[in-house]
């Protein structure tokens, strides 16, 4: 049942939902299926809206963790994000630095 869902489909539960959830069971989607998503979140990125895209892309990491494309999209939403906040709190900021530095490895 859950592979019969399109990309489109999990990707408005991602965006409605505000988070990934376990229950998805991302692991049943191909690698196609999470660059798919990774493209929507570029576009996330594009719009300038880094969380929707965070949403999106955590989702998509989850089914394929070695995703160039995923990996290359976080990096961009997670800088955006901290251009927008623009390092006013300490904690948010080294969170996304640990972030991007997990992305790094």
């Amino acid at each position: 049942m859950l592979e019969l869902l399109s990309v489109r489909t999990w990707a408005w539960l991602a965006t409605v939902a505000g988070c990934h959830h376990h229950a998805w069971r991302p692991s049943l989607w191909s690698s196609q299926a999470a660059d798919r998503i990774a493209e929507r979140a570029r576009g996330f990125v594009e719009q300038a809206k880094p969380l929707e895209a965070l949403h999106l892309i955590d989702v998509a990491l989850t089914a394929s963790p070695d995703s160039e494309i995923c990996r290359e999209v976080k990096r961009a939403a997670l800088q955006l994000l901290d251009k927008q906040t623009g390092g006013k709190n300490l904690w948010e900021r080294m969170s996304i630095a640990t972030e991007l530095r997990t992305l790094d490895e």
